[in-house]
């Protein structure tokens, strides 16, 4: 999940060429086989989903909340 989650930040703030090594990285670990690799990146694209949010929620001013 991290690996897929690292690839798609460079790719929003303009990284390019990482998505060579995260493919390679995650290709290994799915035994070099190209459909278990993408089966591993399509089981975790919700986690990465909710890990870009949490990771823009806290890049966000927060709001300032009054004294009782």
């Amino acid at each position: 999940m991290a690996e897929v989650f690292a690839a798609t930040m460079c790719e929003i703030h303009g990284i390019r060429g990482y998505h060579q090594y995260s493919w390679e990285y995650i290709s290994h670990y799915a035994r070099d086989n190209p459909q278990e690799a993408l089966k591993a990146v399509f089981r975790v694209l919700a986690d990465v989903e909710e890990c870009l949010q949490r990771a823009f929620a806290a890049k966000q001013p927060r709001k300032e909340e009054k004294a009782a």
